[in-house]
């Protein structure tokens, strides 16, 4: 998956220092008390999250944030 640029973005959230090689920058919107991010599948990856269902998710640090995954646009 990749984070992609979107209409109502307003920051764009950097690889913190030495990570540079393993994280994207992040085109998000900020504001309202949350951050919203937009991702891209590719194909093969729509056509696995097809067939199992399953869309795993991760947090690099040790604290669990609230988080929101959906198909919805949350701007509508």
């Amino acid at each position: 998956m990749s984070p992609i640029e979107f209409k109502q973005q307003n920051i764009v959230f950097t690889a913190p220092a030495g990570m540079e090689d393993k994280v994207e920058q992040l085109p998000a919107f900020r504001g309202e008390g949350q951050v919203i991010s937009c991702w891209h599948l590719s194909f093969w990856e729509r056509l696995k999250l097809l067939f199992t269902g399953r869309l795993w998710f991760s947090v690099i640090g040790n604290a669990q944030p609230p988080i929101w995954l959906g198909v919805d646009c949350p701007f509508i």
